[in-house]
């Protein structure tokens, strides 16, 4: 998203886009129900769906992804927020964002991986749950397949001890995870500046 630009939902007749300034057509009822707010603000719902209407794909799944993990909306209301007058022009990126969102994802990074793997064809599952014979090992990011374990590491620091001790702790979880007969994969976010690139890798551990 282009954040030197704000974005306004008002009762106008038609968008109007100005240099640092886009004013998006809203109803009036959808700039009543902000209870308890010192503002008047649209519904986090509305909000999902004008920026995939206004920024794109992948910028409208960023957000549904974390509205829908903290419970802010519901995939009904994000599909009813697309009869929104504002999204008429981008109704089609909408829904096909609305499809491709997923409530498990935790992060943008993890959002922007998953949709670069699925874009690829591959089969994705987020927030998996993996175990060996010792019991729970612990959940991944993604998993690709049955056995490639794909996990976006954010700025993660291990200074202190605490750092360190958080250090040796992924270490041994991904030991497990490699003993336990699963490939696993890295992805930064210079990663997801060459997509084709991080494909290669997790097509490459499938083949292995």
């Amino acid at each position: 998203m282009d954040l030197d630009v704000v974005d306004v939902a008002a009762p106008v007749r038609a968008s109007r886009v100005r240099p640092g300034l886009h004013v998006h057509v809203a109803t009036p009822e959808q700039l009543s129900g902000a209870t308890g707010q010192p503002v008047r603000v649209v519904s986090a719902a509305d909000a999902c769906v004008l920026t995939a209407a206004a920024s794109g794909f992948e910028a409208g799944v960023v957000a549904m992804d974390a509205a829908l993990h903290r419970r802010l909306v519901t995939r009904d209301a994000l599909t009813a927020a697309g009869a929104l007058p504002g999204s008429r022009y981008g109704i089609g990126t909408v829904r096909h964002a609305i499809a491709a969102s997923d409530s498990r994802c935790e992060s943008p990074g993890e959002t922007l991986t998953r949709l670069v793997l699925v874009a690829a064809g591959l089969t994705v599952r987020s927030q998996v749950s993996l175990d060996d014979e010792d019991g729970f090992i612990g959940r991944v990011d993604l998993l690709v397949g049955d056995r490639v374990v794909v996990e976006f590491d954010g700025a993660v620091k291990y200074d202190g001890l605490d750092g360190k001790r958080e250090l040796m702790a992924e270490k041994r979880r991904e030991e497990r995870l490699r003993d336990a007969g699963y490939r696993v994969v890295r992805v930064t976010w210079a990663d997801l500046s060459h997509p084709e690139r991080l494909v290669r890798r997790v097509l490459g551990q499938l083949a292995a």
